[in-house]
């Protein structure tokens, strides 16, 4: 058995070293670094981040100059949040000389993202062409006349093809997923298609002046509104638009109005005709809603004209600045406005009434109706008369290049390898919608075989850690945990799995997933000790942990009063914290008891910087749609399956893994490894 044990540390340390020192060379402090590196690569496979630190930090110290198990080290570092650590760790490497051209490209691009933040540029407000997908081909007719786009959140689209009378459903990589008719009848010169979050579509049909709705699918079609011009009637419906709250907005071009209705089809009231000093629309074109007020762009007096949800007329924007503006949508979470203009894409900030020009398709563009963003954060552009759809990205993101990272790689049935990639923008943000076709897998620069993606992330379930404030204050509050708990985990209705952590002095899990709600709901008020000296910190890394490794959507919401005390970051600080959720996918939400409470600006920050919220316990809509929140969030994590075609010498060597990822005219890159199972 000695001679056995002693046989298989000489092969490891052999393999490790890649096979070219010789058996009188090995000492036992070489072989002892090879079994800990080993040791760590497994256990960072296995999302045990802090005992692999300990494994890698152990290695070097018996072999000090090892590159890889320094490389892996900050790699480990990273996931723990520890940032500061692996830039040290990583840049120690690269003064040497020792450290490869993409771990150079990955330290700088964790540096740009621990800056004070992205500030906007002229680069930001820079798009150029990146792909146009043509409608019409020299054999085929994928489309023909795009009147309009909706973008989905798993980074496809929607597109009405106004000519050929459907809407198709395009993926992201512009591929055709299906395509809706309309039912028996079909649709008549669709122009327009909304997906306001209901389960259904609705399309304005410009050609038989009514609405449809069906499921995205196109199912159970039902329509409403008829020719005419009385109340609920259309001449020429175009653009659509949703406030989000259960009501649909149509420019009735014919009628030179708007025209509103509730999702189920009744008429509520129609707004845009001459009233006091408002001389009414003369052609009421694109529409986008936000923040309780109605955008209408006007193609005939070619201005904005704003309204507020009942129709009342409320100013006139960008009069004279515009050549012609037909579609409407919102950028980014904060109500600015893309305006498709003739040829042009531009970006209007309401608030500062700052106009810009994003991208000028002049030349190559002949009628740009409609431009949304995608969930890729790139734009697409309909070009009615072009037959074409252009993708326009950020000039800055074209030459950045994608982040892609190597989660995790599971050997355990080698040959056969899966491996977790996420896949994110130069600034962090998801990159959803991927398929195979976006990947190419190698292990040490050879091709593998028979590759497949197995998993989404949009696919996957929510994993909540609910985390609960026990500070002496909340100890009055155990009927108010009981029901966000029980609020929190009934919108859950069997789409994921839930923790409960309770953050006291010494933070515990109180509940696992098999445990029942109500007992839950009674753990996370009742078990532990309220205290003053109760730690955020601690609380918030337990739970954080208890979501590593990931497969669905992951977050921590927290439960409390609002205030953090004197205590909570003693031993993690605040940005420690929320590197370990961004460096892990990890969303953070908040539930306050209070609706007058003033928060800790901390606590926002954390839902603001992971991509999370906070809201208010018996607010109206209930906490039960903090599951929602979570399972429509983007998500760029996927999981790719292969054959190994490597050597594994009975599960003695190092087998490196690459993964590249591309979409469009972007790509990035990253480099792991693993070891299969010990054969004896």
């Amino acid at each position: 058995m000695r001679r056995r044990a002693a046989s298989y540390l000489l092969a490891l340390s052999i393999g490790l070293v890649g096979g070219a020192v010789s058996a009188q060379n090995i000492n036992m402090a070489t072989v002892a670094a090879a079994q800990d590196f080993r040791w760590g690569v497994q256990a960072y496979n296995s999302g045990l981040f802090n005992k692999s630190i300990l494994y890698f930090e152990k290695s070097l110290s018996e072999m000090p100059g090892d590159s890889r198990t320094k490389e892996w080290l900050g790699r480990a570092y990273y996931r723990s949040g520890f940032i500061s650590d692996a830039l040290d760790e990583w840049n120690n490497l690269l003064s040497t000389g020792k450290g490869s051209a993409l771990l150079q490209n990955r330290v700088a691009t964790v540096s740009f993202r621990r800056g004070v933040g992205p500030q906007p540029s002229a680069e930001s407000y820079h798009y150029v062409v990146a792909r146009s997908i043509q409608g019409v081909g020299p054999s085929y007719t994928l489309f023909l006349r795009p009147s309009a786009v909706t973008a989905r959140p798993d980074g496809g689209f929607y597109l009405a093809s106004f000519a050929t009378n459907e809407i198709l459903q395009l993926d992201a990589n512009g591929g055709l997923v299906r395509s809706i008719r309309g039912g028996l009848s079909g649709f008549d010169h669709p122009f327009d298609v909304v997906a306001p979050g209901n389960g259904y579509l609705y399309i304005s049909e410009y050609g038989a002046n009514r609405i449809a709705r069906c499921t995205p699918e196109g199912g159970k079609v039902f329509r409403f509104g008829s020719a005419g011009v009385g109340p609920g009637q259309l001449l020429g419906p175009q653009f659509l638009a949703s406030d989000g709250k259960g009501y649909i907005y149509v420019s009735d071009v014919g009628n030179q109005r708007i025209s509103k209705f509730d999702y189920n089809g009744k008429f509520v009231l129609s707004f845009g005709q001459p009233a006091g000093s408002f001389g009414g629309l003369q052609t009421p074109a694109g529409i986008a809603v936000y923040d309780g007020k109605v955008f209408v762009a006007d193609n005939g007096a070619k201005d904005i004209v704003v309204f507020d949800t009942s129709g009342n007329y409320l100013t006139t924007l960008l009069a004279g600045r515009l050549d012609g503006p037909e579609g409407l949508s919102l950028y980014g979470p904060h109500g600015d406005l893309i305006i498709s203009d003739t040829s042009r894409v531009l970006l209007y900030n309401v608030d500062n009434d700052v106009l810009r020009v994003l991208n000028d398709l002049s030349g190559t563009g002949k009628n740009i109706l409609k431009t949304v963003e995608d969930a890729n954060g790139d734009l697409l552009a309909a070009d009615f008369d072009a037959s074409k759809v252009f993708v326009l990205s950020q000039y800055s993101a074209m030459y950045a290049g994608l982040s892609v990272q190597i989660d995790r790689v599971y050997s355990d049935q080698f040959p056969q390898v899966s491996i977790d990639v996420s896949v994110k923008s130069r600034l962090g943000s998801p990159l959803t919608g991927l398929d195979l076709r976006n990947f190419v897998i190698t292990e040490g620069s050879y091709p593998v075989g028979n590759p497949k993606l197995i998993f989404r992330g949009t696919q996957g379930d929510a994993e909540l850690s609910i985390l609960v404030d026990r500070s002496a204050a909340m100890a009055s509050r155990k009927q108010d945990i009981r029901n966000a708990v029980t609020g929190i985990l009934s919108g859950l209705r069997g789409r994921g799995t839930f923790r409960v952590v309770s953050a006291g002095p010494n933070p515990v899990v109180e509940a696992g997933p098999s445990t029942p709600v109500d007992s839950a709901a009674r753990a996370a008020a009742d078990n532990g000790t309220y205290s003053s000296g109760w730690r955020f910190d601690l609380g918030l890394r337990m739970a954080i942990s208890e979501l590593i490794p990931r497969q669905g959507k992951s977050a921590v919401v927290f439960v409390t009063q609002g205030s953090l005390g004197d205590s909570a970051f003693r031993q993690y600080p605040l940005g420690d914290l929320l590197s370990y959720m961004q460096n892990n996918g990890i969303q953070f939400y908040c539930v306050f008891l209070d609706q007058d409470a003033r928060p800790s600006e901390k606590l926002l920050y954390l839902c603001r910087e992971t991509g999370g919220k906070s809201y208010y316990l018996y607010q109206p809509q209930g906490v039960g749609l903090i599951a929602d929140d979570v399972l429509s969030s983007p998500d760029g994590h996927y999981v790719l399956s292969y054959t190994s075609p490597s050597q594994s010498n009975f599960g003695n060597n190092y087998i490196p893994v690459e993964v590249e990822a591309h979409l469009y005219a972007r790509s990035g890159r990253d480099e792991s490894g693993y070891f299969a199972p010990l054969q004896f």
